[in-house]
């Protein structure tokens, strides 16, 4: 095994320094990106802003670290150019985020109230129904009981003989 000089292993320590910071620059434009497409063009955070400050927080990197000689001419204005990318999708400013928020709200309250509406139509059609059958049942019931009375005082106009009942034992 070949021994490392000490600067070489200064330069690689920094280059592996240097990846983990863009690696998580990356993570946290692939993060921002996925949230913006959940929100349908609006940043979540920040006021709807979107800036290299912000990518650096989400990223968990400082934005003095972008100004260092390693990063100045990769990592910021990689960063630079996605956010100049994503603007051209992103609903920005603070009137046009909050009419569009508001817009959204009162969509999804007019869905609400059409669906709550269908559900008390059908809730009063169901209970209409159930009504009719009751009464339809009712009236089954009180015909039924009416044939059951004639039909026992059928049997009775003839001889009744009682029986015994199985479960008395007998004393004798």
């Amino acid at each position: 095994m070949k021994k490392m000089k000490h600067g070489d292993a200064l330069a690689l320590h920094a280059h592996a320094r240097t990846e983990r910071v863009r690696a998580k620059l990356r993570d946290a434009m692939k993060d921002i990106e996925l949230e913006i497409e959940r929100n349908d063009g609006i940043y979540p955070f920040h006021g709807g802003r979107l800036s290299l400050s912000e990518v650096c927080r989400r990223g968990g990197v400082h934005k003095v670290t972008l100004q260092g000689a390693s990063h100045r001419s990769t990592s910021k204005p990689m960063v630079e150019d996605w956010i100049d990318g994503i603007k051209a999708r992103l609903i920005t400013g603070r009137k046009t985020v909050r009419k569009t928020v508001t817009a959204r709200a009162d969509d999804w309250e007019s869905r609400y109230k059409a669906v709550a509406n269908k559900f008390n139509e059908m809730y009063a059609i169901d209970m209409i129904a159930k009504d009719k059958a009751i009464r339809e049942l009712t009236e089954r019931a009180a015909a039924l009981e009416a044939e059951n009375l004639v039909l026992r005082s059928e049997l009775s106009s003839g001889k009744v003989v009682r029986m015994p009942d199985p479960k008395q034992k007998k004393d004798k």
